[in-house]
C-alpha cells in the first residue's frame, strides 16, 4: 500500500540545506529574542558576528519561505533578491 503524497514543508530544511543548528537573536526587529537556523559552520559564523558588530541593528534570512518563517515564528524582510537582508544603524 502506498501513502497519499502531502504537499507539506520540510521542517528541517532550508533552500533543500539541512539546518545544523540554531543562534539566539536579539536582533531580528521582534520584541523579545528569536532563534535564527543555520545550515553551515560559515553560516554559523556570520550569524554571530551579525549579533554581535556594533552597526548592524537587525537582520534576517531571505531564503526562508514565508510557511516555513510562520512553523517557527521567524521575521521576514521583503528580500527576494538577496539571501540575507541587514540595516545599519544609520539607515534607522
Amino acid at each position: 500500500m502506498v501513502a497519499p503524497a502531502l504537499a507539506g514543508i520540510d521542517l528541517f530544511k532550508i533552500a533543500g540545506r539541512s539546518i545544523s543548528g540554531w543562534i539566539p537573536s536579539f536582533k531580528t526587529g521582534a520584541a523579545s529574542h528569536v532563534r535564527q537556523p543555520f545550515c553551515s559552520q560559515l553560516e554559523e559564523r556570520l550569524l554571530l558576528w551579525l549579533e554581535y558588530h556594533p552597526q548592524v541593528a537587525c537582520y534576517a534570512r531571505g531564503d526562508i519561505g514565508p510557511q516555513f518563517a510562520t512553523t517557527y515564528r521567524l521575521p521576514t524582510r521583503n528580500t527576494r533578491h538577496s539571501r540575507l537582508a541587514t540595516r545599519s544603524r544609520a539607515q534607522r
